[in-house]
């Protein structure tokens, strides 16, 4: 993935939101999930776990396609390391749910450890249908599906604020507004 002229793609880091912005996003994006897939290693729950000197493979091959700027400067610090690193663990954190569902799809562990996800090597596929099976695992799953239900979210406030009767001939101004569906 190279611009004209074989040229890097140019991403724009907005310093402030700390993400990137413009035209060439997605493919940044894209890339960084192609990289996590094929570099990281999924043998470790978290992110923050995954060995540094994979994550800098990861962070020095998108800098082969990709020209990072902040403004018109060209920037390689360790703010730009972690803003894609902040990406790079969330798409870490949504293919370790895929394979959690590929774990969930077979009943028993010898059908999980027979037919492995694609890109996933045999060895970290083996640790992740043993962390799976885990007690400690599932306690942890049990424990967030509880947290998760209790959670009432901004959007069923504002539903529940939307079917009220509009008794006031008055309008709520927006601080009131958010006052109630925030709190």
């Amino acid at each position: 993935m190279r611009g004209y002229n074989n040229a890097k793609l140019p991403i724009q880091i907005d310093m402030e939101f700390r993400r990137p912005i413009g035209e060439n996003t997605d493919d940044l994006v894209g890339e960084i999930a192609r990289l996590v897939t094929l570099c990281a290693s999924f043998d470790v729950p978290y992110w923050r776990d995954v060995p540094e000197d994979r994550k800098t493979k990861i962070y020095e091959k998108l800098l082969d396609k990709f020209e990072l700027r902040v403004g018109d400067e060209v920037c390689n610090d360790i703010h730009i390391r972690k803003i894609i690193y902040e990406i790079a663990g969330r798409i870490y954190r949504d293919v370790w749910s895929t394979l959690y569902c590929h774990y969930q799809s077979y009943a028993a562990d010898e059908d999980r450890l027979q037919s492995p996800p694609e890109d996933i090597n045999a060895n970290e596929w083996a640790w992740l249908v043993n962390y799976f099976g885990s007690q400690k695992f599932k306690a942890m799953s049990k424990r967030n599906k509880v947290n998760h239900s209790k959670q009432e979210t901004v959007k069923d406030k504002l539903e529940e604020l939307a079917s009220q009767p509009c008794d006031s001939p008055v309008a709520s101004t927006p601080e009131e507004i958010l006052s109630l569906v925030v709190g």
